[in-house]
């Protein structure tokens, strides 16, 4: 079962990067958006740990 955990803002800035989408799921290594206007779209963020760069995870079909 994933360890959910709550980000608070102040604790991470990056958030304010997506003012169209709420931070669902934040482990440290992934992260998932959803929309605020449908709650249809759904990002899928994984890190980069080589970088320490947030990059979107190809949807998968």
């Amino acid at each position: 079962m994933p360890r959910w955990s709550i980000t608070y803002l102040e604790d991470m800035p990056t958030l304010a990067q997506r003012p169209d989408s709420d931070l669902k799921y934040d482990d440290g290594q992934t992260r998932v958006w959803v929309s605020r206007t449908d709650g249809r779209v759904v990002l899928v963020e994984r890190l980069d740990e080589a970088t320490g760069v947030w990059e979107p995870d190809p949807p998968r079909s």
